[in-house]
This record gives structure tokens, C-alpha cells and sequence, in this order.
């Protein structure tokens, strides 16, 4: 209300438009009038988005320090053990598996 009575007061008293000579109008204080309604809505959608880049921000410091560790074993090393031959085959058996948020569903059976 007080942007209305405002823009009226500005329209009566007939002041000019910054770098222009003419007057302000009663679409001039609309266009105003819902360029802060609706810039002050989008400023009211910024919180949910924060939440999830501080959750992608803390991501990728984690990813940044798996990456850059230093692993305790060298694999571009020549030695250490190695078999001399490697060969055969592996059976499973009363192996199971199943996720800890579906442990009904067996993924591994």
C-alpha cells in the first residue's frame, strides 16, 4: 500500500523519469510494483537450493581428499610377492548378500 500511495504521490506531483523528460505513469509504478514482488518471491526459493550445494560442496571435498591420498601400498613398484602361476576357479557356496535398506530382497543368492 505504502508503494502505491507513493508512486500516486510521484504521479500528482509530476516528477520525470531519470534521463528522460517524461513523467512517471501509473504503468511505471505497476512494472515497479511487480518487479520487487517478484524479485522478493525468487529471494524466498533461495533456501531449499542452499541446502543441497552445501551438500554437493561437502561431496566433493571428500571425493577431493579419496582422490589425492597417498595409498599404502605402491602399485608401480616391482616387488614384493607375486605367485608364480595363476590359475583355477572359485565357487561360491552359502554365500548371500542383500542391501542393509532391503535386507528381504537377496541380491546375491
Amino acid at each position: 500500500a505504502l508503494g502505491f500511495w507513493f508512486g500516486g504521490w510521484l504521479i500528482v506531483h509530476e516528477v520525470r523519469r531519470s534521463g528522460s523528460d517524461t513523467f512517471l505513469s501509473g504503468g511505471d509504478v505497476l512494472l515497479t510494483f511487480f518487479a520487487i514482488l517478484i524479485g522478493c518471491f525468487m529471494v524466498g526459493q533461495i533456501p531449499p537450493n542452499i541446502l543441497a550445494i552445501r551438500q554437493g560442496s561437502s561431496a566433493a571435498e571428500r571425493l577431493t581428499e579419496l582422490i589425492n591420498r597417498t595409498p599404502s601400498i605402491d602399485v608401480a613398484s616391482p616387488g614384493g610377492l607375486t605367485p608364480p602361476d595363476v590359475g583355477g576357479d572359485l565357487e561360491f557356496r552359502g554365500v548371500t548378500f542383500s542391501y542393509p535398506s532391503r535386507p528381504d530382497a537377496r541380491v546375491l543368492n
